[in-house]
């Protein structure tokens, strides 16, 4: 209820309109942006500007959170999609026009993008690749 968080539901289809396919008992909490995300952690600002790899295992999570604050500030209702254990869409919206989208979030190079791909070939959406 403080508006510290971002609740991003889970869509098990990838059609418009998006929100008649979401799931209401799934989904995932962000933190509302990165800076309280950081806090949290506990690690110094300092830190991260010079050292690339001591968000470890956060590195993700913090990349995910970040894209999120960005898209939520557009004022875009955002969703995930997760068909199976094995495959899952950081973030799917609508665009203006009726688009969907499928957004996959990477916090490293080289990282594969098979949930993107497939999403993109089962509903003939758009996808985007952010690292």
């Amino acid at each position: 209820m403080a508006g510290i968080v971002n609740r991003v539901e889970k869509v098990n289809v990838g059609r418009i309109p998006l929100i008649s396919y979401k799931e209401d008992k799934s989904f995932k909490l962000y933190l509302l942006d990165v800076g309280l995300y950081g806090r949290l952690l506990n690690i110094p600002v300092e830190k991260i500007l010079v050292d690339e790899n001591i968000l470890g295992t956060q590195k993700g999570p913090v990349a995910e959170t970040y894209v999120l604050q960005s898209l939520v500030a557009n004022q875009l209702q955002i969703f995930y999609w997760q068909p199976n254990q094995y495959t899952e869409l950081d973030f799917v919206l609508q665009n203006k026009d009726g688009d969907v989208l499928g957004l996959e979030v990477k916090s490293g190079k080289g990282a594969s993008y098979n949930s993107l791909k497939k999403f993109q070939e089962e509903y003939h959406a758009i996808g985007i690749r952010i690292s």
